[in-house]
């Protein structure tokens, strides 16, 4: 019995030895910049091979926003016309604002925002919310 348990411990004794080599070696490679200039150095796949190389790896431009033409112009959000979903696909902007917005926006006489400053009458956008959203959205 003591000889099987002395056996368990030294196996993994050796199992973290062996992770704590594999890691240091990784660590060590990242470092010295051999993974990084592997990975920079690899060949891209790039639909034409005379085109002009990026300044940015294809891997880090993130996929155009899809739009539809009545409810986004310039790639910013018609507040106007805008649904509950898209409302919510800005950053901060879940489904209770989302409502509150088109509550205020139907609401009005003219059922319009004149101005996207008027997002800071609508309950829950404070500064720091309408700070971040009001170059996401277009009252055009």
């Amino acid at each position: 019995m003591q000889t099987a348990r002395k056996k368990l411990v030294t196996y993994a004794l050796i199992a973290v030895t062996a992770l704590a080599v594999v890691f240091m070696l990784g660590f060590a490679a990242g470092q010295s910049g051999v993974i990084r200039e592997l990975v920079l150095s690899a060949p891209v796949a790039s639909p034409s091979d005379t085109a002009e190389p990026s300044a940015t790896p294809p891997l880090l431009v993130p996929p155009p926003v899809e739009t539809d033409a009545p409810h986004y112009i310039d790639g910013r959000l018609r507040l106007n016309y805008a649904t509950a979903d898209e409302l919510m696909s800005l950053r901060g902007v879940g489904a209770v604002i989302a409502a509150r917005i088109i509550e205020y926006r139907d609401s009005r006489p003219d059922r319009l925002f004149v101005a996207v400053a008027e997002l800071n009458y609508v309950s829950g956008i404070g500064e720091a919310k309408f700070a971040e959203i009001r170059d996401l959205v277009t009252v055009d």
